[in-house]
């Protein structure tokens, strides 16, 4: 079954004004919708995937699509925005893990088990659906003591109020006392785990969107403080200062699901971690980020073909040699390069649907891509060796194909009024110079296909001959062959039959010939080879063979 492509890509207005950074972000965010709202739209039109197993097809699964991402610093945004449209997704490597809404509950309550006089950390747990304290509630105890922390004015409320709030804040205080008291003589672990069994934060996680990533995220901090005093380190405090300094470092403790956890759930994942694998649905997002340029800023620069190339610096300028120019375009063409496979990766996950999704700064950008094509319809070298993103090479190619413009109100989304969506399907990736074949056409291309065949598999060389005897012949040899032999001749026949293998067909075959069978990996070689020296241009007749 063939793979379809769709791209789709939303453009805004041209004199919205914007700072560099902030519209990246919002580009981000309207991706994003444009991706879910893209899903939903395949299982409201019930759209049919093929089961290699049962033979059928069948309806879409969330387990079906797969979302592939250049990085996973935008994983946590896709998590959140999933989590809002009520999506389960399954994240392989989500960056910013303690900013996970679980892992800011369980890290600020292990901040205020060990000093509670800390304002935010105390309000976050409060204000969490593990207690579900309220605003006004808030305000209420704050006006009843202005002047102290919150933790001192939350004990005064208790002690000077006998209404409902009160018994809330006192159930609140006593938990909190218990495991004070907990954290004393035992174990970060057994801390840990305490507070799950008594808060029942893994039961309420688990019942969310994405409930199976949720849980795992919470048992891998258990994981790491075992981890952490099995290495020798002691106490609260100082696992808390762990943890800052992962976060400073934007360490990663995410832990992969289980097949079994993920089994009916949107798949987000990096291309890198994607290889190998194939999905029915896959969305391509991230095109337009742009690739990170190699560091030129060094007084040198290593190569592994040209070596070294270094800056000339004087009390008067400083300027880079031209053995360290060549250099940088060296390495920023090795980027680029694996750039392009990275993307070939993510464009060959898909078994039946590919879908790339983007977001441009206006409709300006179209007729750039549609003009780099060259004559032969290909993109020059020096548009490739400047590329700053994926669309750098998709876009001149996928923008030959007719671009037809939604309506807001096709896509069920919120939108910015004057943005538009725009949507592109093609069958493959090629130029619009590639000819579509109608189904007569198709018919009369294979007739003409088999003829050719059958002609070149009934051709016969007509010097077939000259093939059985040697292509060198020394006249010296021939004659000598020709002559009386005399008594010492005579008695050296292997001379005679040495010269007689000039006039004789060669019957032996050459080793290499007689091979009867070649090995997968010779005959890959060989199917490589052909393909990589082939003339495709050329219509190769038995004359030109001969």
């Amino acid at each position: 079954m063939g793979t379809s492509t769709e791209f789709i890509f939303s453009t805004s207005n041209d004199d919205k004004p914007s700072i560099a950074d902030e519209e990246e972000e919002v580009n981000d965010l309207d991706e994003i919708n444009l991706v879910i709202t893209r899903i939903k739209k395949l299982f409201k039109d019930d759209y049919q995937v093929y089961d290699v197993h049962s033979k059928l097809k069948r309806s879409i699964k969330f387990s079906d699509i797969a979302i592939l991402t250049r990085t996973k610093s935008e994983n946590l945004k896709l998590f959140q925005a999933f989590a809002n449209a009520k999506l389960p997704l399954f994240v392989s490597d989500i960056q910013n893990y303690f900013k996970a809404f679980e892992l800011v509950i369980i890290t600020n309550y292990l901040k205020i088990i060990d000093n509670p006089q800390q304002d935010i950390p105390l309000v976050s747990v409060m204000r969490s659906p593990l207690y579900g304290f309220t605003e006004p509630e808030f305000a209420k105890i704050r006006i009843a003591s202005r002047s102290t922390s919150f933790y001192d004015a939350i004990i005064n409320y208790i002690q000077t109020s006998d209404d409902e709030l009160s018994i809330k804040c006192k159930n609140f205080i006593n938990e909190l006392s218990h495991f004070r008291n907990f954290s004393i003589d035992h174990r970060i672990s057994e801390l840990i785990c305490d507070i799950f069994q008594n808060t029942h934060i893994i039961e309420l996680v688990s019942g969310m969107v994405n409930g199976p990533q949720r849980r795992v995220n919470l048992e891998s901090l258990y994981e790491r403080a075992q981890a952490f005093e099995t290495s020798g380190f002691k106490g609260l405090y100082q696992f808390i200062n762990f943890i800052k300094r992962m976060q400073k470092n934007k360490y990663d403790f995410s832990q992969p699901l289980s097949s079994k956890d993920a089994q009916d759930a949107i798949k987000l994942m990096t291309i890198h971690g994607s290889k190998g694998l194939e999905f029915p649905i896959v969305f391509l997002i991230g095109l337009n980020h742009k690739y990170q340029q190699a560091d030129t800023t060094n007084n040198y620069v290593i190569t592994t073909k040209s070596g070294l190339g270094l800056t000339i610096t004087t009390a008067d300028y400083r300027i880079d040699s031209l053995v360290k120019s060549y250099c940088n375009f060296e390495k920023k063409l090795q980027n680029l390069e694996e750039e392009i496979r990275i993307l070939y990766v993510g464009l060959t996950r898909a078994k039946q649907k590919l879908i790339m999704v983007s977001t441009m700064a206006n409709e300006k950008i179209i007729p750039d891509f549609q003009n780099k094509l060259d004559a032969h319809n290909q993109l020059p070298f020096i548009d490739k060796s400047n590329a700053i993103s994926p669309m750098s090479f998709l876009g001149p190619e996928l923008f030959v194909h007719q671009v037809n413009t939604l309506c807001l109100s096709d896509i069920d989304r919120e939108l910015d009024k004057e943005d538009k969506v725009h949507y592109i399907q093609v069958m493959q990736l090629k130029s619009q110079a590639s000819v579509q074949i109608s189904n007569q056409s198709r018919s009369d291309l294979s007739d003409k296909l088999l003829a050719t065949v059958k002609t070149l598999y009934n051709f016969n060389y007509p010097f077939q001959a000259a093939t059985t005897t040697t292509s060198y012949q020394a006249v010296s040899e021939i004659k000598k062959a020709f002559e009386y032999p005399n008594d010492k001749e005579s008695d050296n026949s292997k001379l005679i039959n040495s010269a007689n293998k000039y006039l004789m067909p060669i019957s032996d075959q050459p080793a290499f010939l007689k091979k009867a069978n070649f090995t997968g990996a010779e005959i890959g070689t060989a199917m490589h080879l052909l393909l990589q020296y082939y003339d495709y241009t050329i219509e190769y007749s038995p004359h030109k063979c001969g």
